[in-house]
């Protein structure tokens, strides 16, 4: 059996380790390397020819959009997969016309992960057709429906900007907007989205299906 290669790029941890430990369960796939960044990738790439590359759009202090025009563009063969949690429909259409030729959601499920690998090693492309506007402002609004989640400051410290951010999601802007209203980037809004949700512990709370 040819087996799907394939590099991973994400700069978390435990989402890294999480992933290549599942990915290498898998009888036609075979990890070639987990990594956190894009340095001394060379070696990888050049086991990777023909593979795909899962990578993270928002790594701290690096440019994936640049190294996605990079690789598309090779004649390695390398097909590229974003990853995001708080997608931006701009940002993954920056990505598509960059060459990545797959997304997926980090909140998908172990069957969504492997069926879009699967497919775009096949050949095939798979970028969702819309995009929330912002997925955040649905959590924000299941959470206070609930009664689940408080924004008590003496339970959890939330810094100024993520209260901004709140209230902004709470008026059902999106989080392109968001940026835009605070002055900083999309990958900031998604980096301070994620802060928040594990703050608050949102996932913990949510049920299939709610959203």
């Amino acid at each position: 059996m040819n087996k799907i290669k394939v590099l991973l790029i994400e700069d978390n941890p435990f989402l890294r380790n999480g992933i290549e430990s599942l990915l290498s369960r898998q009888p036609d796939i075979k990890v070639i390397k987990a990594v956190a960044d894009f340095e001394h990738l060379e070696s990888s790439l050049s086991e990777c020819k023909n593979g795909v590359v899962l990578l993270d759009v928002s790594l701290p202090g690096q440019n994936s959009l640049r190294l996605t025009e990079k690789l598309s563009g090779g004649t390695s063969g390398h097909v590229i997969i974003v990853m995001d949690l708080f997608p931006l429909k701009e940002e993954i259409e920056d990505f598509a016309k960059a060459g990545a030729v797959g997304f997926i959601n980090k909140d998908a499920t172990l069957e969504e992960f492997l069926e879009t690998i699967r497919n775009v090693a096949g050949g095939a492309r798979v970028l969702p057709n819309q995009l929330p506007g912002s997925l955040f402002c649905r959590i924000v609004e299941h959470a206070a429906r609930c009664g689940t989640v408080r924004l008590d400051e003496k339970a959890v410290k939330l810094t100024g900007l993520e209260h901004k951010i709140i209230e902004l999601a709470g008026e059902g802007i999106s989080a392109g907007d968001i940026a835009g209203k605070l002055k900083i980037s999309p990958g900031a809004v998604q980096r301070h989205t994620d802060s928040i949700v594990k703050k608050l512990a949102l996932r913990k709370i949510l049920l299939p299906g709610s959203l």
